[in-house]
């Protein structure tokens, strides 16, 4: 492969990544109905036509900055699944971890989830899917805490619902001690579990 060729690869990867960069603190900021491909573009150091060379538009970015940060952790909540509660517990003791050092992840998901309850929203079916699939996933690892299947759904989506909560809660009140209520949630989950509801 010519030489340019690869400086020019790595200097697409590096746009490219800067742009996932910066549009993902506009959204946070913004939210998608409040971003801009000018807004993205000027925070990305980039003309707006160079913005539009790797994302087309607006829609196309949302999905490449979900991707990126939305994916892995419903990624690492199933593999958990597969090895019980206790794996799921320990996977979302770390997430809640990395979430303290990145709250601008946290911004970005709660603006983005309170944005698509509007079925308008084009991340409306994502974020439908993304509950539904963590809810599997919770469910399926607590199998070894309640072997009936519809109070373990139950059970698997109060979790998610109250930890989307709680992260959401600690945005605004950063007092908030997000590991310890997190131990707190996890301890009733087991309770819920091992007492059958």
């Amino acid at each position: 492969m010519p030489a340019h060729r690869v400086g020019s690869n790595i200097k697409g990867r590096s746009s490219k990544e800067a742009i996932l960069r910066a549009a993902t603190t506009v959204f946070a900021d913004h939210g998608y109905r409040g971003t801009t491909m000018a807004l993205v573009a000027a925070a990305a150091s980039l003309t707006h036509p160079g913005l539009l060379y790797h994302f087309p538009n607006k829609e196309q970015l949302l999905f490449a900055v979900m991707d990126r940060h939305l994916v892995p952790g419903v990624t690492r909540v199933e593999r958990a699944a597969e090895d019980g509660s206790e794996a799921v517990f320990a996977t979302l003791r770390e997430i809640a971890d990395e979430n303290l050092d990145d709250p601008e992840w946290v911004r970005l998901a709660s603006v983005l989830m309170a944005e698509s309850l509007a079925p308008d929203h084009p991340a409306h079916a994502y974020f439908a899917e993304r509950t539904s699939r963590i809810a599997s996933a919770l469910s399926a690892g607590l199998s070894d805490l309640d072997p009936d299947p519809a109070r373990r759904l139950s059970i698997a989506r109060f979790l998610n619902a109250s930890w989307d909560g709680l992260r959401m809660h600690s945005l605004l009140d950063p007092s908030i001690d997000v590991l310890g209520d997190l131990e707190r949630l996890v301890d009733l989950v087991r309770r819920a579990g091992t007492t059958g509801g």
